[in-house]
């Protein structure tokens, strides 16, 4: 019975880190060294008080790196107190680490591990289960956590997150709760401080170097002038901004940002292609679901093909949006930039030229029209997609 056991705890390991990569990868996944970091785990001696209250201290300087920013000293924070246990709080960190650092697959990747190893908590499901529902992979998500309710029945996180997986599909209602919406995990916010009466109004793309926020104007109408309001992005970089000019033959504005969003190491530089995606093109939109309150949030990944052009200066978008969602940009299945999502509607990328030749002619023209899996065209957009936020009057 305990053989067997141990047998299905390897295997469980093995699944998770198979999670996500597509049917044949139990096929390719190094069951052996799974094993034997398993049994590495199971030899490894109980920590003495002396230890775990250094490996805490750990956690607490990794912590205060990632409220920083500095997620590369978080991470190195981290891999000293993984070396003194296998434990999943470290690794919780881990995830938080990567994916603040802008190594989004690196991110999901491990938090997928996370969740196989450490089957009893709850944490590191969720966090697993939401990361693959943003990056559509929502009924897939659902099953593992349903899987995880049958060993932890009831479990009041699990069963959070897989309420607000719903939220997720084209034309779900936005949440109105703010507790509901609190179980979503996301990243830490660093950068400008954002009030607790902030709400969230819309999504936008960083443009000229970070400097400036291309934003739905209808957003900026439901707002007054006089309110304060911030930019921030995927990776929790939060910076003040203000109103720089409204676009309004095509429903947009530019914030201007009071500082800098600087791109992570190793980003990809956000592209154009060379001429406008014809209607029926594959393409993805990334933007923030809509919910009360401003919390640190990831965006959500919605494909599907365009809709027909001849719309005088817009497109129909033809990629169905849970409601509220709206201002993220849109890319071709090569992550080059083809226009702004306004569901129903885009702004297509001769439009934009139109509007902001200043800003947006200096965008490399990309002749690379190879298809990127969906998680790296999630990682290069994670940086560039903006939750736009303002102070509740």
């Amino acid at each position: 019975m305990l053989r067997a056991r141990a047998l299905a705890g390897l295997l469980s390991l093995a699944a998770s880190a198979s999670w996500g990569q597509g049917s044949d990868a139990l096929a390719t996944t190094p069951l052996q060294a799974l094993a034997a970091q398993r049994l590495r785990e199971r030899a490894a001696q109980p920590l003495t008080p002396a230890s775990e209250a250094e490996r805490q201290v750990l956690l607490a300087a990794a912590r205060t790196a990632l409220a920083q920013g500095d997620s590369q000293t978080a991470l190195n924070r981290l891999e000293a107190a993984a070396a003194m246990s296998h434990a999943a709080d470290t690794e919780l960190l881990v995830v938080q680490a990567r994916v603040q650092g802008g190594d989004y697959r690196q991110g999901l990747s491990f938090a997928s591990h996370t969740a196989g190893a450490h089957l009893n908590e709850p944490r590191a499901l969720a966090l697993y289960g939401w990361m693959l529902g943003l990056g559509e992979q929502a009924p897939y998500a659902l099953r593992l956590i349903d899987a995880g309710l049958a060993r932890m029945p009831e479990q009041p996180q699990l069963m959070a997150v897989k309420q607000q997986l719903t939220r997720l599909e084209a034309d779900a209602a936005a949440e109105t709760s703010p507790e509901a919406a609190a179980f979503r995990p996301g990243p830490l916010a660093t950068g400008s401080a954002v009030p607790d009466h902030g709400q969230a109004l819309a999504s936008g793309l960083l443009i000229a170097d970070g400097r400036l926020a291309l934003v739905p104007l209808e957003a900026l109408e439901a707002a007054r002038d006089t309110q304060a309001l911030w930019v921030r992005n995927g990776l929790g970089v939060t910076r003040s901004a203000t109103l720089h000019r409204r676009i309004s033959g095509a429903g947009l504005a530019l914030l201007r940002l009071d500082t800098r969003i600087t791109p992570a190491p190793g980003a990809t530089p956000l592209t154009r292609p060379p001429r406008d995606a014809f209607a029926g093109s594959p393409a993805s939109t990334l933007s923030y679901l809509a919910a009360p309150g401003a919390r640190p949030a990831w965006p959500a990944m919605h494909t599907g093909f365009l809709g027909r052009a001849g719309m005088g200066s817009t497109q129909a978008l033809g990629i169905g949006l849970p409601q509220g969602s709206h201002g993220g940009a849109v890319f071709d299945h090569a992550g080059r930039l083809i226009g702004i999502g306004l569901a129903p509607r885009m702004v297509p990328l001769s439009a934009l030229l139109a509007e902001l030749p200043t800003e947006l002619e200096a965008l490399p023209v990309s002749m690379d029209a190879t298809k990127r899996p969906p998680d790296q065209l999630y990682e290069q957009a994670l940086p560039l997609t903006v939750q736009v936020l303002a102070a509740r009057p």
